[in-house]
């Protein structure tokens, strides 16, 4: 019986670590990987990506981090930057709206950014993205990234991703707290009886 109690105890240890882990999983896929691998290019400048699919991108304005092994750390402060995307196979300027900057803040290691625009695009190709400081106005390197999703599903996201990190640590701890109160109630009685006085 002792046993079989202590399989359990294991077992549960096991699911609390899955279940943590799970969460931090969904987490680091959600928030994490978007941004991490997301294109960038060295900026300011004109730079050709080949997007391979169609629909909305989210531009963000990294003003720290390195690229090609060569370090960058601009303004934080985004500087009015002009930003064009254009369809390299028309010639054809692509519309772009501007984005809070703060819903898609995000800080990984060394890197730093945020999300300043975004735009649709219709059928997946290569498209020319450039960016400059204002008329007149000159700067330090800084980076720009395309992040395949639109901003309202980066905070749906953002919901989701912080839930089920917060739902699988919880939910670890609790399967852990039940597996060590399994394996302390299955643990013999301690005896309690007094010595007998010596003849």
């Amino acid at each position: 019986m002792d046993a079989r109690r202590g399989g359990t105890g294991s077992w549960l240890y096991l699911l609390a670590a899955a279940l943590v882990i799970a969460g931090v999983l969904i987490f680091v896929d959600l928030l994490v990987l978007p941004f991490t691998g997301m294109q960038r290019v060295a900026m300011p400048g004109t730079q050709q990506l080949t997007l391979t699919r169609s629909g909305t991108y989210t531009v963000v304005y990294e003003y720290q981090g390195s690229l090609s092994g060569v370090a960058y750390d601009a303004a934080r402060d985004e500087p009015g930057l002009r930003i064009t995307v254009v369809d390299a196979a028309t010639g054809q300027p692509v519309a772009l709206t501007g984005v809070s900057h703060n819903l898609g803040r995000y800080s990984l290691g060394s890197r730093g950014g945020y999300s300043v625009a975004r735009f649709t695009v219709d059928q997946p190709g290569t498209y020319a993205i450039s960016a400059a400081y204002p008329t007149g106005q000159t700067g330090p390197t800084f980076a720009l990234g395309l992040v395949h999703a639109t901003l309202g599903s980066l905070v749906g996201d953002l919901v989701v991703g912080v839930a089920a990190l917060v739902l699988g640590l919880a939910s670890g701890v609790l399967v852990a707290l039940v597996a060590i109160v399994k394996r302390l109630a299955a643990r013999p009685p301690r005896s309690t009886r007094e010595p007998t006085p010596a003849d």
